[in-house]
Parts: structure tokens; C-alpha cells; sequence
């Protein structure tokens, strides 16, 4: 949650789409006799993901004339998304909404036109859209488009969104990143129907192994809830295939992945649990290691010759989710918990892990009061 969304055009399209579909669950939780439907997001999460989206694209600044941003284009659409949510926004920020509006002029006043051809997007069918956009100046129907496919996904129309990228955005990167979006809304949307067999195959079909485990990481937790145990860990077993067989990790995000499988383990197989993670606390200690090496020749991972765990840093990161790991495996077997913790190198490490089992150790004790 303290990654800057626009500094990543990937994070800004995902918490984007995580909350538009979260909404979309919402609303249907509302009427009669409507399906019973997954949620992903606590109340808590969602206005907390909405409200760091607002605050962030209205703190940012248009770059001068002339000059390409990236962090640019990424608050566009992040704008087109939440102008999407109305007057809810105004709920996380006072004003919000008209503050969007005068945002989307500010970043791009060259379509004067900008709220005229939002409003036709929000309101209009999606051929009637098609028409209005191809009357837009050229420069901006590929935006457009983008939003228009993207409020077809929303409402669960991936076909149709899908056809409106392929036919009409003709920038690579930009059409490769919405069929993207466009899956990851598919794969939110099986698994908050409890179809994880149909969230696999969505996933398997990713081709980039990073962007694979970025997905795994987040719908791990969804399997194991209503499934019986044998069901669940077949579920979790395809989805670790998914990542490949070579160990260790290959990246932060294959990390990131295996540490949340590990932790789903737990609750049906802790032995299968600690067999992922071992090699992983081998890997925790090579990453320490070479990141003493390279103290003084690039960003600083050492404050008075220890490791720092709350600098943010990319060694720090992975601790912290490894604690938060082992600390929810000590609930099933203490003793294989501390001793795996015994094997990480530094000192500090150690004393991470020590504390976030013991916090997890409690909290689990005085709830069961």
C-alpha cells in the first residue's frame, strides 16, 4: 500500500479493476434473491484502495508541454476509472468528484471535450459509444476506447471488451496491458463464484511467469473456504505447478507467491507447507548476505551493520512476508515454526520472525477466549 501507483502503470491498472469489480459485487449483494457472491475486499480495503487512488491521482501534476509521461498516462486512466464510481468517490474525499473532473481537464486540456466524451462512454450502449468516439479527434479515441473496454469488462462483458482492444487500440503495449486487465477482471470475477478451476485456467494462459505469480499471489487465499480438504489441496498443488518446478524462487513475485501458498498449505497439510518454505529460508539467507555485499553500491539495505526490516527495501519486503508466514504456520505447529526460524543467518532476521509468531501466537489465544 506505500508503492506510488502512477510511479507503476501495472499496480494503478490492477487496484483500479480490484475495486471497480468489488463495487460490481457489492451492488449485487443488494438485491433479492441475487446470487451469493464472493466478496475480495473488506469495507475497510475498499475504501481505503479508493480513497489512496483519489488522493494520489489529484496530488499529481501535469508535466510540462510537450514532454511524455508515463505517470501521465497512467493517472488519465486511473481518472477515467474512478470517475466511473460518481458520487461515491466523494464518500473518501470531500469534493472528489468534481475534483476529478477539473483534475481530467487539468492533465489533458487539449480535449476540451474530455467530460463530454467521459459521460458518453458512462452512459450510452457500448455501439452507441463506438459511434460517439469515432467522432472524437484521433488523438484521443485510443483512450477512449480503452475506457469503454474497460467498463464492458466491469460488467462482466470480457467478449466484447476484448473485441473493442483488439479491433481498435492499435498501440502494442497498450492493447497487451488491457487483454491483461481484461483476464485479471475474468480471474477475480471465477473466483469470487468459487470457480478457482476456471480462475487456473486464466491464469495458465498468462504468458510472462511475473505476471503469473502476481496473480497467483492474490487469489491464493480464495481456495480452501466451502471446499472440502482433499479439493482444496489438489486446488493449491495446480496452482504451484502454475509456477514451474525449479526452486528457489526466480523473483520477488515468484517469492511473494510461494510464501502465500505456503501459508494456504497450513491449513490442511502442514508438513507440504514447510517443504515449500524451506528452500525459500535458505534463499532469505543468500539475499542477506548478497545484500551486505553490495552495501555502499546501491540503495542501502544497512543501518548500524544490521539489516534495516522497516526501510521498505526489497530484502525488508521479503522478511516481512515471510514472518507474516511462518507466524501464521505457528498456529498449526509452533515447534517446526521456530525451528525453521532458527536457520535465517542474521540476528535481526531471526528476532523478525520470533515477534511475528508470538503476535500471531496471541492474537490466535485471545480470540479463541
Amino acid at each position: 500500500m506505500n508503492d506510488k501507483l502512477l510511479s507503476k502503470p501495472d499496480a494503478a491498472s490492477v487496484i483500479i479493476n480490484l475495486i471497480q469489480f468489488n463495487q460490481n459485487l457489492m451492488q449485487r449483494s443488494l438485491v433479492p434473491n441475487a446470487s451469493t457472491q464472493q466478496r475480495l475486499l473488506s469495507d475497510e480495503q475498499y475504501r481505503e484502495l479508493l480513497q489512496k487512488a483519489v488522493t494520489e491521482v489529484l496530488s499529481f501534476s501535469r508535466p510540462p508541454a510537450g514532454t511524455y509521461s508515463s505517470e501521465r498516462d497512467a493517472a488519465l486512466n486511473l481518472l477515467s476509472g474512478l470517475l466511473q464510481f460518481g458520487a461515491e468517490v466523494n464518500s473518501v474525499s470531500g469534493g472528489g468528484e468534481a475534483a476529478l473532473r477539473k483534475k481530467l481537464l487539468e492533465l489533458n486540456p487539449e480535449g476540451s471535450n474530455g467530460l463530454q466524451y467521459q459521460n458518453l462512454i458512462n452512459n450510452n450502449s457500448s455501439d452507441a459509444a463506438l459511434e460517439g468516439i469515432e467522432k472524437a479527434p484521433k488523438d484521443q479515441r485510443e483512450q477512449l476506447y480503452l475506457q469503454l473496454a474497460t467498463r464492458e469488462s466491469s460488467n462482466g462483458d470480457t467478449a466484447r471488451a476484448r473485441q473493442i482492444v483488439n479491433d481498435r487500440v492499435t498501440n502494442p503495449y497498450q492493447r497487451r496491458q488491457a487483454l491483461a486487465n481484461i483476464d485479471q477482471q475474468e480471474m477475480y470475477r471465477a473466483v469470487s463464484k468459487g470457480k478457482v478451476e476456471d480462475a487456473l485456467r486464466i491464469i495458465a494462459s498468462v504468458k510472462t511467469p511475473r505476471e503469473r505469480a502476481r496473480q497467483i499471489a492474490q487469489i491464493v487465499e480464495q481456495i480452501g473456504p466451502g471446499q472440502k480438504r482433499g479439493v482444496a489441496i489438489n486446488l493449491l498443488e495446480q496452482v504451484k505447478s502454475l509456477l514451474g518446478s525449479s526452486m528457489p524462487a526466480q523473483d520477488q513475485d515468484q517469492m511473494n507467491a510461494l510464501l502465500e501458498i505456503a501459508r494456504a498449505f497450513g491449513k490442511y497439510d502442514a508438513k507440504r507447507s514447510f517443504e515449500i518454505l524451506d528452500p525459500l529460508i535458505d534463499q532469505v539467507n543468500d539475499l542477506c548476505a548478497a545484500a551486505r555485499t553490495m552495501e555502499g553500491f546501491g540503495p542501502e539495505n544497512f543501518e548500524d551493520d544490521e539489516l534495516s526490516i522497516q526501510s521498505g527495501n526489497t530484502v525488508a519486503q521479503v522478511v516481512a512476508r515471510m514472518s507474516n508466514t511462518l507466524g501464521s504456520l505457528a498456529l498449526v505447529n509452533f515447534e517446526r515454526a521456530r525451528a525453521t526460524s532458527d536457520r535465517l543467518s542474521l540476528p535481526e532476521v531471526r528476532l523478525q520472525m520470533y515477534l511475528e509468531i508470538a503476535k500471531q501466537s496471541i492474537q490466535a489465544a485471545d480470540s479463541r477466549r
